[in-house]
């Protein structure tokens, strides 16, 4: 694992293999994602505008993170409201300085930019699209939708220019906005949003338009769906995935065109991405028909032909009652058909807190989910606004636990709101980034900042063979115990009596440069299955104190918030070398029981030297829906 730039990444990590029908995956604390945290005062994204930081990669190594502000960046552009942006060429490892994405932030005046949404293309190209009240030759001052493109994989970007075709001309009441991007990655892209017009007839619209030469050039926008005319009230959010020539866009409507009534519902309509005509808009939400709820803000991702489409609603589905809740729907076949939409969260019908702006993305195998809500969550969180998370290895099917993002939920007293998840399936890093108001520690202020928190996998798909390890000296010298209790969940193991350990050569320097993963296996009919990785950074700070700590015969990690709590290594001969790894509060579990058949296996790696730490576990003191107990063989 690349160690992080960010001092506070420091937490152990539950890291997911893409296409495990079992394997889980966790993030480590957050940290900083804009340079400017520790030292500015008025970071401050537009709350009341969903999707404030939007984030991307081009599934290489590059990945661009672009977000709203009026940071004045020590007075070199204005403090109007405009877009920032960072990057990074190593997965994520490290980030550029805060920049103004394009160059005409430090005269555009007063404008207000906004609610970003950015992609990576072929050829190197990145487009980022965006709402703003600039007012270039032509326009009015009301709200427009612009895009900025990038054609060196995202270093520097050129000057706005206006994507909605209708934007020329139209009046001060007429308002683009919610924007939404894909792409083919090989010249084609779509753009899709809504207009709201005040300044006659009051109507709610959704466009779109699409680029045929890798979004240089667009075509004029068109209706989308084939909606009627007039909109009663204000259809909310859009999304767009694509796959095999088709794009498939949805997007909240309030608009009764097809006997849903005015509640809210999430529609949707497909796009031949040859002609780019759309086909007549259909109900995304089955039951949209008959609710009564209001159905906003859907996000979509997708595996192949399967989407996994969720987003936010009031409707009292199952007995969820009439509080903000996360819904989910399926298509096995690219949007030709929808299935019936159920609750996400498995605590939707006994919260009492809201729920809101849902991101969700897959890794080419499983999908995470991650919302912000102001829901208790059993006193794992507080009412302040935190970031929860759950995830799917089955493509969408079966959903594990809610659980915090950030095990700080339950001490931290920031407001955490408007996530975005993203995969770079080709190296399966995962981040998820959203906008606080959390000091991390009293090492930020106490404005809003991007924070982000990450995932990535070291531990092999197969364990490496058990004599090429250090292994325990006796039989039943090695524990494991696994608890599995909704978002109490915990892991203890325990590695005692070892094969002589030095300290220099085996353990090495995790105060500087040894890291770790702790990799926990489970056979099904002997053939082995990675079903939870704990990654143990090296160095860093723990927010105010170093994470590691030297003792004489060895080194222990401890992250007093971290999702796990901490990790000991101990050097010695005849018998004495000993290892432990923890884990609790907020961390997510495997589903037990274990199939140990024939057994289940951990191994510790130092991904630094190749060294490593095994135990077998062939039998059990217990193994049930609770908890997994064994001593090794």
């Amino acid at each position: 694992m690349n160690p992080r730039s960010f001092s506070a990444i420091v937490g152990l990590g539950l890291l997911l293999t893409a296409g495990q029908a079992t394997a889980l995956i966790s993030f480590g604390p957050p940290g900083a994602l804009n340079s400017t945290a520790a030292s500015d005062s008025d970071d401050q994204a537009d709350e009341d505008i969903d999707g404030e930081i939007a984030l991307a990669n081009d599934a290489v190594s590059t990945w661009v993170a672009v977000w709203s502000s009026d940071n004045s960046l020590g007075g070199t552009i204005g403090g109007d409201g405009d877009l920032l942006f960072s990057r990074s060429t190593d997965d994520g490892a490290t980030w550029s300085s805060a920049a103004a994405l394009y160059p005409n932030a430090a005269t555009d005046g007063v404008a207000t930019d906004s609610e970003p949404r950015v992609a990576a293309g072929a050829s190197n190209v990145w487009v980022t699209v965006f709402a703003s009240t600039t007012d270039l030759a032509g326009g009015t001052s009301d709200i427009d939708v612009f895009y900025s493109r990038s054609t060196n994989d995202g270093a520097t970007w050129s000057d706005p220019v206006r994507l909605n075709s209708g934007g020329v001309g139209d009046g001060i009441f007429d308002q683009d906005f919610q924007p939404s991007i894909a792409t083919d990655g090989f010249g084609k892209w779509l753009a899709v949003w809504k207009l709201q017009a005040l300044g006659g007839p009051t109507y709610n619209q959704t466009y779109y338009a699409y680029s045929t030469d890798n979004g240089a050039t667009w075509s004029a926008q068109q209706t989308l769906g084939g909606q009627q005319t007039v909109n009663i009230g204000l259809g909310q959010g859009t999304a767009v995935v694509y796959h095999l020539g088709e794009f498939v866009v949805a997007w909240g409507s309030t608009e009764d065109f097809l006997a849903n009534g005015n509640d809210g519902d999430i529609v949707y309509s497909r796009i031949d991405a040859g002609v780019f005509n759309a086909e007549p808009a259909g109900l995304l939400n089955s039951n949209g028909n008959l609710d009564t709820g209001a159905d906003i803000y859907p996000s979509l991702a997708n595996f192949g032909s399967t989407i996994v489409a969720v987003w936010e609603s009031n409707e009292n589905l199952s007995g969820s009652g009439i509080d903000d809740d996360i819904l989910v729907a399926r298509s096995p076949n690219f949007g030709s058909s929808w299935g019936a939409p159920g609750l996400l969260a498995s605590n939707a019908t006994s919260d009492v807190g809201d729920d809101h702006n849902p991101s969700i993305a897959s890794d080419g195998g499983a999908f995470v989910v991650a919302w912000d809500s102001n829901d208790p969550l059993d006193k794992l969180t507080k009412t302040d606004g935190d970031i929860l998370t759950v995830r799917s290895t089955d493509v969408g099917v079966t959903w594990t636990d809610v659980a915090p993002l950030a095990s700080t939920a339950g001490k931290d007293k920031g407001e955490d709101v408007m996530p975005a998840v993203v995969a770079n399936a080709a190296t399966n890093t995962w981040a998820i980034a959203w906008e606080s108001t959390d000091t991390l520690g009293n090492t930020l202020g106490v404005d809003e900042d991007i924070l982000v928190s990450y995932a990535a996998q070291d531990c092999p798909s197969s364990p490496v063979a058990a004599a090429t390890c250090f292994e325990p000296t006796a039989a039943g010298a090695s524990s494991l115990t696994i608890k599995e209790n909704g978002a109490k969940d915990s892991i203890g193991w325990k590695w005692n009596k070892g094969e002589d350990v030095d300290k220099a050569v085996d353990i090495g320097n995790p105060l500087t440069t040894a890291a770790y993963a702790f990799c926990l296996y489970d056979e099904s009919a002997g053939v082995p299955e990675l079903i939870t990785e704990l990654d143990i950074p090296a160095g860093g700070n723990c927010f105010s104190k170093p994470c590691w700590k030297e003792t004489t015969p060895g080194y222990s990690y401890k992250h007093k918030y971290g999702s796990a709590s901490g990790l000991s290594l101990t050097a010695g001969t005849g018998g004495k070398a000993k290892a432990s790894v923890k884990a609790k509060t907020g961390f997510a579990a495997p589903d037990l029981p274990l199939s140990q058949d024939q057994q289940v296996s951990v191994r510790l790696h130092n991904t630094t030297n190749g060294k490593c730490f095994a135990a077998e576990f062939t039998n059990n003191a217990a193994n049930d829906a609770g908890i997994f107990k064994a001593k090794s063989d």
